[in-house]
């Protein structure tokens, strides 16, 4: 059962967004699971992965009529191999994550296990009991959804180490120009807060509204704190820790070619950041 919990996760985090509520998830369904007659159960892994997909698919609809339209970002994850309760190698990008929120349950479901497993529309079609052509058309839906986003969906680079020490020695000394060439000229800032918390919550576009942002937010909550280098979802990440707890998590896209930063997210929810091991 171990081993189905393990291979169960990535496809409920992919919907969910959540490292708890995922793992509750698939709890709830391997619970239901276990008081399921098995006798004409062909295939106990499909089936499992249909009840997680659906519940996974009912519980992210309730999340969303909850959150209200707040900004609201997922919940991070350490994809450096530190966390071995996690199987880390399915799970999506955070810009890709955060892209997802632009979808329905159930055309966020059926995006995931085309993109990161990945199924066939016939398979997917068989968990969902769609014909195949009704699985092609939510995936060109999903698709046609995010256009706009489409600059966001190639990989991030992986910076050297030595690129955020540059960053970090950029807005410690508070120099705004040369944070400003760090940045491209689309760069998005998204914060993620929350009572607990209260870093400056919402959405920032743009070179200059995003250096202010990046400089006042670091002289008012993170310069006291200690800064480590990780990677978070498969992306650059910084870890910003307090008594040996991370407090903030801040994810970076990072432009292949160019070096630029074209997004950054930053996580301050503690309830998003106590299951990370300490740094």
């Amino acid at each position: 059962m171990e081993d189905y919990q393990q291979l169960l996760f990535p496809y409920a985090y992919n919907i969910l967004g959540s490292v708890e509520v995922a793992k509750d998830s698939v709890q709830d369904a391997m619970i239901k699971f276990i008081s399921v007659q098995k006798d004409d159960l062909r295939n106990e892994k499909a089936y499992l992965i249909r009840m997680v997909v659906n519940q996974s698919i009912k519980t992210k609809e309730r999340m969303k009529r909850i959150m209200n339209g707040q900004t609201w970002l997922p919940e991070p994850v350490l994809t450096d191999g530190v966390d071995q309760n996690i199987n880390t190698e399915q799970l999506l990008s955070y810009t890709m994550l955060v892209l997802l929120e632009q979808l329905n349950g159930r055309e966020r479901a059926i995006f995931t296990l085309k993109e990161a497993f990945p199924f066939s529309h016939v398979e997917i079609a068989k968990l969902f009991s769609l014909a195949p052509g009704n699985s092609r058309k939510i995936l060109s839906r999903a698709k046609q959804k995010l256009r706009l986003s489409i600059k966001y969906l190639d990989k991030s680079e992986i910076p050297s180490s030595s690129f955020f020490e540059q960053y970090l020695d950029i807005i410690r000394r508070g120099d705004a120009e040369a944070l400003k060439s760090m940045l491209s000229d689309h760069v998005i800032f998204m914060a993620d807060g929350s009572a607990k918390m209260q870093v400056a919550q919402g959405f920032t576009q743009g070179i200059n509204d995003t250096a202010a942002m990046i400089l006042f937010i670091y002289k008012k909550y993170q310069q006291h704190l200690k800064i480590s280098y990780s990677e978070v979802n498969h992306q650059p990440g910084l870890l910003y820790s307090k008594n040996n707890e991370v407090v903030i998590c801040q994810v970076f896209r990072v432009e292949t070619g160019t070096m630029q930063i074209d997004a950054i997210y930053l996580v301050a929810d503690p309830d998003k950041l106590n299951h990370f091991l300490q740094k």
